[in-house]
């Protein structure tokens, strides 16, 4: 979709953000697709309670 469009009345910016919300990832122990909370701030880039990745856990270590 090109920069700028809309979809109906919606943006592409916010079309975009409602796709992320309707479809969340994989939890990692339950396989089923469902939010979490450390899910939704990975999305975000906010700091996650259960550092997964090793870019995560250093930055724990560090703040």
């Amino acid at each position: 979709m090109p920069a700028g469009t809309k979809v109906g009345s919606v943006s592409r910016t916010r079309y975009e953000e409602i796709e992320r919300i309707l479809n969340p990832p994989r939890h990692p122990r339950t396989g089923k697709f469902e939010w979490t909370g450390d899910a939704a701030k990975r999305l975000v880039g906010w700091r996650v309670e259960t550092p997964r990745s090793v870019q995560e856990k250093v930055e724990a270590v560090y703040d």
